[in-house]
């Protein structure tokens, strides 16, 4: 599954408006490195890699000249945003256009095992964009950071499609046509723990507050309510 009609669609894209990383600073990291990066890793950072919304409004994708090999095997590339989470491409998998990806905790000596994250690049930027986007990527987003009450649930079940390519254990994705995407998490015993909502398109955000009974902890319209504040 390409990464670009999702992405594009979520974050209201034009049609060949491209976020680039100069091709440049794309070959000097490889010269650095010694290796070449996958086809897809490569073309994400030539299409999507310098949108800040989308790679670095929480967690961090790390720009070419940032990149870096861990000691045990990895090409680091993503980042968690308190620096918890290291996310890789193992370097044996270097020549498979679109690798999975693993994680291992930064804290955690380079002989610790890495876990697998998703089963390819492609799924992988694609969450990121979720998680991104519903914590500040997106213009308009929303959290709820306690249980949900099991209506919410069920009628989020019922009117919005799960993305069953980007959903996990923990974690359950749904969107509407791609404009808006609602993340869900829950704990080891399969209990709500939280949402996450956003949208690019303020029409669908209100709809979503509006037919969704969340108690939500907070809405990105309380930051337009300070900013006018500021201004008086």
């Amino acid at each position: 599954m390409s990464f670009q009609p999702f992405i594009r669609s979520l974050y209201a894209l034009p049609p060949g408006r491209t976020h680039a990383c100069a091709t440049a600073d794309i070959e000097a990291a490889e010269d650095r490195l010694g290796i070449t990066l996958p086809a897809l890793l490569r073309r994400y950072y030539q299409t999507l890699g310098s949108h800040e919304g989308i790679n670095q409004s929480h967690n961090t994708l790390l720009l070419p000249a940032q990149l870096y090999i861990t000691d045990d095997g990895h090409l680091a590339f993503y980042e968690e945003n308190q620096g918890v989470v290291l996310w890789g491409i193992r370097l044996s998998d270097l020549d498979n256009d679109n690798p999975p990806v693993w994680g291992r905790y930064h804290h955690e000596p380079a002989s610790a095992d890495w876990h697998l994250e998703a089963d390819d690049l492609s799924t992988f930027l694609q969450i990121m964009a979720v998680y991104n986007g519903t914590l500040g990527g997106l213009k308009y987003h929303a959290c709820c950071l306690e249980a949900l009450r099991p209506a919410a649930l069920a009628h989020i079940e019922q009117h919005w499609p799960l993305l069953p390519q980007l959903s996990r254990g923990q974690q359950k994705i749904y969107s509407r046509a791609q404009q808006d995407v609602i993340a869900l998490s829950f704990d080891d015993e399969g209990r709500s723990t939280g949402a996450f909502i956003g949208s690019q398109d303020q029409d669908y955000f209100d709809e979503m507050l509006e037919i969704l009974d969340i108690d939500w902890s907070y809405v990105s319209y309380e930051d337009e309510e300070e900013e006018d504040d500021e201004t008086e």
